[in-house]
């Protein structure tokens, strides 16, 4: 979300209105947005969405309630610290009690236990990692109530595999059960927005920002294009 500008956002919410769809915001930034390092080696790929920087924890509300003066109702988590904060302000009314909190299957859980956690915290849907078994995923319908976010494609970079044909199954061992689709179109998360972002944005900065954009090594990393280093820049330029 800290990527978008206001009327980005607004016209987002209009569009979901309009369609009939929902929207879910993000805030940051995470590590593959941040100037860190540890995200480029083989063991800190792991952490990649990951919240990073101290003392942001009333920023991360903030951006939530931003959200949801914008017109958003529905937010992705990408990180349980956050889930507790934030959900613990929505019980105590420092957060709008209709506002919805999705966890995302790069948080990586896969197991029932942790997910009556996540439910404990506040998570309103929680998707699993990607290329679980039936009575895997039957097994976390057992431990929890809130609808289960289950992706039957899934895009190259997290494996690639189809499972649409499983759909009717996943329905009847997880409902209620969001059956997501589409990502296998792409060559990663939001890979395309993001270039586009970025390039609207460079549009509209100094000369020198522009040389340097266009000039700075690119890591040896698939993940990391022309909008990723941006936004190393956009956290220098700030």
């Amino acid at each position: 979300m800290f990527r978008h500008t206001r009327a980005e956002i607004k016209e987002y919410c209009r569009l979901c209105s309009q369609y009939g769809a929902e929207l879910l915001l993000s805030v940051g930034p995470r590590a593959t947005y941040d100037t860190g390092a540890t995200v480029l080696s083989p063991q800190g790929v792991r952490i990649s969405y990951r919240l990073r920087r101290h003392g942001t924890s009333f920023a991360w509300s903030g951006r939530h309630q931003r959200g949801y003066d914008l017109g958003c109702r529905g937010f992705l988590i990408y990180d349980e610290g956050m889930l507790w904060l934030v959900g613990q302000m929505r019980k105590d009314g420092a957060l709008p009690k209709d506002i919805i909190f999705k966890t995302s299957a790069h948080l990586g859980h896969c197991n029932p236990c942790s997910f009556k956690l996540l439910e404990s915290l506040g998570a309103d849907s929680i998707n699993p990692v990607r290329d679980l078994q039936l009575p895997m995923i039957a097994a976390l319908r057992a431990a929890i109530k809130v609808p289960i976010d289950v992706h039957t494609d899934n895009p190259p970079g997290s494996g690639g595999f189809i499972r649409v044909y499983e759909a009717p199954e996943i329905v009847r061992v997880a409902a209620p059960v969001h059956c997501k689709t589409g990502n296998s179109v792409v060559s990663g998360m939001a890979s395309s927005p993001q270039r586009a972002m970025a390039r609207r944005w460079l549009t509209r900065q100094p000369s020198w920002l522009r040389w340097l954009a266009n000039t700075i090594p690119k890591p040896n990393n698939p993940r990391f294009g022309q909008g990723t280093c941006i936004s190393l820049l956009l956290n220098l330029s700030w």
